[in-house]
């Protein structure tokens, strides 16, 4: 055994680079370069902070590779997980300047629950997700040996009543 095993080194940077880009398309490409050309043009021209531009880019870069909704949303869990972490070590003078951080975490939670509204709006009118009326609706649907029980239990239930 190495150390290397257990740690996350340069190489398996340059290996994950590698199997990332053998995997990519000419669309995933082109997106690359639009965005890497939009981070240097938005830094360069605008008065908008660092932070607030990768928002931005990571709001485009979600609606033109169609990522699930659930991403922005689990980024804003993790930040509402950190900012109380951040919290309970400024109350107890561990981080003496988290406070300011936390600021800045709350922000992105606000941000990354914001996108996480707008792909579920965008996700909802283009169709790409039906949303069902239950959970049980939809265990019907996929699996028909339990939508034959529940139809038995239900049965059994009207009898009764």
């Amino acid at each position: 055994m190495r150390a290397s095993d257990y740690f996350f080194t340069f190489r398996d940077f340059i290996d994950l680079t590698k199997r990332l880009l053998s995997r990519s398309s000419a669309r995933g490409y082109f997106g690359i370069l639009i965005l890497i050309c939009a981070i240097f043009f938005l830094w360069l021209t605008s008065t908008l902070r660092f932070e607030n531009i990768a928002i931005l880019l990571f709001m485009i870069a979600m609606l033109y590779w169609r990522w699930d909704s659930k991403v922005p949303a689990m980024l804003a869990l993790g930040c509402i997980i950190s900012l109380a972490l951040l919290l309970i070590g400024y109350q107890l003078d561990i981080l003496p300047f988290a406070d300011t951080a936390a600021e800045y975490i709350a922000t992105w939670a606000y941000y990354f629950l914001i996108l996480s509204l707008i792909k579920m709006t965008v996700e909802y009118f283009l169709g790409e997700k039906e949303i069902t009326t239950t959970p049980v609706a939809q265990i019907k649907e996929n699996f028909p040996p339990i939508k034959q029980a529940i139809t038995k239990r239900v049965k059994k239930i009207r009898r009764i009543v």
